[in-house]
């Protein structure tokens, strides 16, 4: 049955960072209250409050985002529901961290694993479990694909030589994209092989807010297919987890962009703001629907990232937002800026169902019972006029012959 649910929208706080350290005697513009899930703006003495689902401060663990973000969007995930989480701030605010975490994290960091790492180690895990428990029962196939969005083109991050020929296109109310690689892996550390594989060829370049800038989108997507036998019934699910790390929003006066960089940045913001747009007009949308008979038109064509992204966007999917903040004063509009976009996101619902198909065993054995018993009637009727046909034959036969003896012997009388 359809489920219809807000999408839920966090916000993480990072730390003040140490590139800024001649900026951060200026005390910090951000005051938040994890009690009430409020994070407060503090732009010279004029004070605006926001309330979201959920309020990270600055000393929050990987561990904890993963648990109060991820979890919800994995349990739905493996039960057949579509799921998105994406990261959402200016540049430099930590997106990358908290999606990723600390790029080639080793053995003794594994704290600082990002949701990503997290989700595909829990993803496997929780099938694993599953499967060994019922190995007769229940298979599973996971894939991961992983695109890249730059200057509204699509690339695909598993190969390595690189071109825009992927598509998108809409097919009974849902997205379908072709020619990207589809990689089916087996364990967690191939799918985070494919994962570092993508993520190394990724655009980047260093901008004044940011060593490594991403200059680009990034998708990284799983497909599961699980089959269950229950009985009887045999239960095929298919689900897809979008994980999401935007580019960063950005104004130029922070990042003395030029040249190329200006026009990518350009590029980034563009599609941010048709983001927004969307998110906007699908917010309006439910307000005004009670009124109005005539659905809203959405936006959602003017730009590729939010195509690519419409399941989760006021449609068939479970979607989590992490809005990345930075605390410094310095940052004040653009940290104005995103909350306000947090606020628009959290009024769009989107309706989740199940991706699944029953086949009835039972069914289809009643079917090939009803089908053997009408062969075998089939059968014996035929048995039974070829028995009829055989001994018709032989009277016959026996007639001709008793005949003939008649008309002999009339001839010697």
């Amino acid at each position: 049955m359809p489920l219809s649910e807000n999408i839920n929208v966090f916000a993480r706080v990072r730390p003040a960072s140490p590139r800024f350290a001649e900026v951060e005697a200026v005390p910090s513009c951000v005051q938040t209250d994890p009690t009430t899930s409020t994070i407060t703006i503090d732009n010279k003495g004029k004070k605006q409050q926001f309330q979201l689902k959920k309020v990270f401060r600055q000393n929050s663990t990987q561990e904890n985002v993963f648990d109060d973000v991820g979890r919800a969007i994995l349990d739905g995930f493996i039960d057949g529901i579509n799921g998105t989480i994406f990261a959402y701030g200016q540049t430099g605010s930590g997106k990358t961290f908290t999606m990723l975490g600390v790029e080639r994290s080793n053995e003794c960091d594994l704290s600082n694993r990002g949701i990503i790492p997290r989700m595909v180690e829990d993803i496997f895990a929780t099938l694993q479990t599953r499967h060994e428990k019922n190995p007769d029962s229940f298979k599973f196939i996971l894939k991961c694909s992983f695109l890249e969005l730059y200057n509204e083109k699509l690339y695909d991050l598993l190969l390595f030589k690189k071109d825009a020929s992927i598509t998108i296109q809409q097919q009974r109310q849902k997205i379908v994209i072709n020619g990207a690689t589809e990689c089916e892996v087996k364990t967690s550390e191939e799918c985070m092989k494919c994962l570092w594989k993508g993520w190394n060829q990724r655009k980047v370049a260093e901008t004044s807010m940011n060593h490594a800038s991403s200059r680009s989108h990034a998708i990284f997507m799983l497909t599961l297919i699980t089959e269950t036998v229950d009985g009887t019934v045999l239960n095929r699910q298919t689900s897809r987890l979008n994980m999401v790390d935007l580019a960063g929003s950005e104004r130029q006066t922070h990042t003395n962009n030029v040249g190329s960089k200006l026009r990518e940045a350009g590029s980034i913001n563009k599609s941010l703001s048709i983001l927004a747009r969307v998110i906007r007009d699908l917010a309006s949308s439910r307000t005004s629907s009670t009124s109005s008979s005539t659905p809203q038109h959405i936006s959602y064509r003017d730009s590729l990232l939010t195509f690519l992204l419409r399941d989760s966007l006021g449609g068939n999917a479970r979607t989590a937002v992490i809005v990345n903040i930075h605390p410094n004063l310095q940052f004040v509009t653009d940290t104005l800026s995103t909350l306000s976009f947090a606020e628009s996101v959290q009024k769009v619902r989107n309706v989740t169902t199940i991706n699944s198909t029953l086949t009835y065993f039972q069914k289809v054995c009643n079917t090939l019972d009803e089908t053997h018993k009408k062969n075998q009637k089939l059968q014996e009727e035929a048995e039974n006029n070829r028995r009829n046909a055989l001994a018709y034959l032989l009277r016959v036969q026996q007639s001709c012959l008793n005949t003939s003896i008649s008309d002999v012997e009339q001839q010697f009388l």
